[in-house]
């Protein structure tokens, strides 16, 4: 019985070895190994979003004369940054929690549940805006190889930018306070 476990044991490390690809060298007055160099180079591609900030557009906020829609505008503006880790193109999507209507406007919402229309352009920081909005239904903005960041200490103060715009703050809804959450998912191309 004891010799039975003995050979299992033994058969047992037996097949472990030989499942590594090194070999060991046997005692003597030279000894020779070998083990097997395998270089992956296998990326895993991946991709990040940071430095988002939250807009805040008020009546004093500047204003600028939108020339796709024919009207001024208030805006804020600031930066973020994508990263893809190999400088491959991506993609945005935008997804917003406040519905829209028929004609893929974007709108903030107050707690009653009172909306107010607002502008969304994006673009990378060393392009100039086109004054195309990023519309509701389709809600994507594809960002160029090249244009994306390859790590996040790359970032400095950010390769894309953001403008959210404002027609007017009518007093209608001067004691009203809207808010949208906006998400934005980035995926590989």
């Amino acid at each position: 019985m004891k010799s039975t476990q003995f050979f299992l044991v033994s058969t047992l490390a037996f097949a472990s070895l030989s499942a590594s690809a090194a070999t060991q060298g046997t005692l003597g007055a030279t000894s020779t190994g070998s083990f097997t160099n395998t270089l992956d180079d296998t990326f895993p591609r991946q991709v990040q979003i940071l430095d988002l900030q939250d807009a805040l557009v008020t009546a004093s906020s500047p204003q600028i004369f939108w020339s796709a829609m024919g009207i001024n505008l208030y805006t804020t503006e600031d930066n973020f940054c994508v990263v893809d880790t190999s400088g491959g193109a991506v993609q945005l999507s935008f997804s917003f929690a406040t519905q829209t209507d028929s004609y893929e406007n974007t709108y903030a919402a107050t707690v009653g549940g009172a909306r107010k229309e607002y502008k969304l352009e994006v673009r990378t920081i060393d392009s100039a805006y086109t004054g195309d909005r990023i519309p509701y239904s389709t809600g994507t903005y594809f960002v160029p190889a090249g244009k994306t960041m390859t790590s996040a200490a790359a970032c400095g103060s950010g390769n894309m930018a953001k403008r959210v715009g404002v027609q007017d703050f009518s007093t209608t809804y001067s004691a009203n306070v809207f808010t949208d959450t906006v998400t934005i998912l980035v995926t590989p191309q």
